[in-house]
């Protein structure tokens, strides 16, 4: 099984501090996301949308986290933010090769069918 590789968890940490810790909930919410993907409550309620809800509700906090650490800025197009998105989930995935239902909940609803994250983070941009 791989293990974390510290020296570059906090090489991330102090490079980009508040990215560093959005990123690790947002990792902890795709890891959430894909542990209950196609699962229902005790009363039948559908824990994929909830789940998926909080995985979106931690992106824009990254996205936050992410403009506050210098990394994309309020000129910075839709698919330049997702690009260092990406970019930061690829340094996670390093730093952290054990989270592999996370990247693959990353991979299936950001890589795969990326529009509701292009909505999400045009709507972070165009706040700023």
């Amino acid at each position: 099984m791989p293990s974390t590789n510290w020296s570059l968890a906090d090489a991330l940490n102090v490079g980009s501090p508040n990215t560093y810790q959005a990123m690790q909930k947002f990792v902890m919410a795709l890891a959430d996301m894909h542990n209950n993907f196609g699962k229902k409550s005790f009363w039948g309620a559908d824990q994929t949308a909830k789940y998926a809800n909080r995985m979106m509700e931690q992106f824009i906090p990254a996205l936050a986290a992410m403009h506050q650490d210098g990394i994309i800025d309020k000129n910075s197009d839709v698919n330049d933010a997702l690009q260092q998105t990406h970019r930061q989930i690829d340094k996670m995935k390093v730093a952290f090769p054990n989270w592999q239902e996370a990247y693959s909940a990353y991979d299936a609803a950001f890589k795969k069918n990326p529009e509701a994250a292009r909505i999400f983070a045009s709507k972070f941009l165009s706040s700023m």
